[in-house]
């Protein structure tokens, strides 16, 4: 690690280094301006003590302990009844699955084995009134003829087309640049839409998981609704823009509920009950991957002795919440929810294809979830959980609607402001001006994205790339 306080003293050493022994280099400033990049040089990250446009504010995150008295009861009501309005009831639950089993009965018509799963935040009970159902499509007889997953989504595609009285927006998203083809389609009686990927077993499994630990501790469910919601106003949720997922927040927040004082959450992938039979810990092996975990919830007390012990209220673990992720040491320190102990890149499998944010699968130990995580976004959400935290320490009182526009206004999560003081650059068209995904223009023109270095450079002020230009034509 650098450090240099002048830029050009940092470029010009910059050159020589490059010059001498790397193969691939970037060079970043806290600006986050990629200034110049050559395909035969390799990423060295300068630190520079200098401001940029894109730096979180140094404000001093408020000690809840001091805040009004009264207020985080006030507010952890509210992010409970957020939860409970906004989430489906056990009505529109039933109706969904009565939905997928329709869809299921429609396949069969041309693949007579299909069997369909759900997955997602309908298997969690995390689902709103929005959002998609996911499902797993499965048919033994295509798998033995070992079909490729686009194919079947092909397959799906076509049968789909033949019932147009009930589906509408059929469209098929299944081309070999693809990491997971899926088969859009919107059910026209209830509006449901519906993404249908193929033997995404592990996708099941790991909702199952969410829900078990749902049913461990009550505060889970209405958290991740809250972190969900403002990570949505702020269009820091989708992984296909370059972004984290919602179940990866959810995993985030695994993470750090297993690490309270107490513990609100145990790990289920070290419980197991001991007998005779079972003296040491299961296995359950989905592919090459152990996908077994803790589920009989009804014996947890038999397993584990913290349950209950923990008894922060909600808004106190929203506050640890962003107060842990924003001073998290994410260079050095794997997010690890499946081992107790804290796991170091240095020592672990990713070591040798670091990310900028390092979140292992639960199930999956090879994959990081956060791998496809640019600069921009990283550096806009670690922002947005420090001005999360230091917004949502300012009391508020009113209407229902009127506390909805203060606790999610966008803006001031950003710990920017109001608007008119935000210097934005939008994470799909890189142009200045505004930041969220539906202001842009250029997504509701279907214009291609842009390369991750055509962003970058995009990106990068002119003011700092001027600074390269004179710094490279003078050597």
């Amino acid at each position: 690690m650098l450090s240099c306080t002048s830029k050009s003293v940092r470029l010009a050493l910059a050159l020589r280094i490059s010059r001498r022994c790397w193969h691939t280099y970037a060079v970043r400033t806290r600006c986050q301006g990629i200034v110049r990049r050559q395909s035969n040089w390799v990423p060295v990250r300068f630190v520079s003590t200098e401001k940029g446009p894109f730096s979180p504010k140094e404000k001093v995150m408020p000690d809840i302990s001091k805040l009004p008295e009264g207020y985080l009861d006030f507010l952890s009501q509210f992010i409970q009844d957020h939860c409970d309005q906004n989430c489906l009831s056990e009505s529109g639950m039933a109706q969904r699955v009565q939905v997928v089993k329709t869809l299921q009965l429609h396949l069969r018509v041309h693949i007579p084995d299909a069997t369909l799963q759900i997955f997602g935040s309908t298997r969690t009970g995390m689902c709103l009134s929005n959002s998609d159902i996911d499902v797993s499509f499965h048919s033994p007889s295509l798998l033995k003829r070992t079909i490729n997953p686009q194919a079947m989504i092909r397959r799906i595609y076509m049968a789909l087309q033949t019932f147009p009285e009930e589906y509408c927006d059929i469209t098929s998203v299944a081309n070999k640049h693809v990491r997971v083809p899926i088969c859009k389609v919107r059910v026209k009686q209830q509006g449901v839409r519906i993404d249908i990927s193929c033997n995404n077993d592990m996708g099941v499994i790991n909702s199952q998981a969410i829900r078990h630990y749902c049913d461990v501790d009550k505060r889970f469910a209405p958290l991740a609704i809250m972190i969900k919601s403002i990570t949505k106003v702020c269009s820091i949720s989708s992984s296909r823009e370059k972004s984290l997922s919602s179940y990866t927040y959810q995993v985030l927040l695994m993470y750090y509920l297993q690490r309270t004082h107490p513990p609100v959450l145990p790990n289920l992938q070290e419980l197991w009950v001991k007998t005779e039979e079972q003296p040491g810990r299961p296995t359950k092996m989905l592919g090459s991957f152990d996908a077994y975990y803790f589920s009989d919830i009804d014996r947890l007390g038999e397993v584990w002795d913290g349950h209950g012990r923990n008894q922060q209220t909600v808004a106190e673990l929203l506050f640890g919440f962003f107060k842990f992720y924003a001073e998290f040491d994410f260079g050095n320190v794997v997010i690890a929810p499946r081992v107790s102990g804290t796991v170091y890149i240095k020592d672990s499998q990713f070591a040798a294809n670091r990310a900028l944010m390092t979140i292992e699968d639960p199930f999956r130990k090879t994959f990081n979830l956060g791998i496809f995580l640019t600069d921009v976004v990283m550096r806009l959400i670690e922002q947005i959980f420090r001005g999360s935290y230091i917004h949502l320490a300012v009391p508020c009182s009113g209407s229902v609607a009127e506390l909805q526009n203060h606790f999610f206004s966008p803006y001031y999560l950003m710990g920017r402001g109001q608007k008119k003081d935000v210097p934005m650059i939008c994470t799909v068209c890189s142009k200045e001006g505004h930041h969220f995904t539906w202001e842009c223009a250029a997504r509701e023109a279907g214009s291609p994205p842009l390369s991750r270095v055509s962003q970058r450079k995009r990106q990068a002020p002119l003011q700092a790339r001027r600074l390269w230009s004179n710094c490279w034509n003078r050597s």
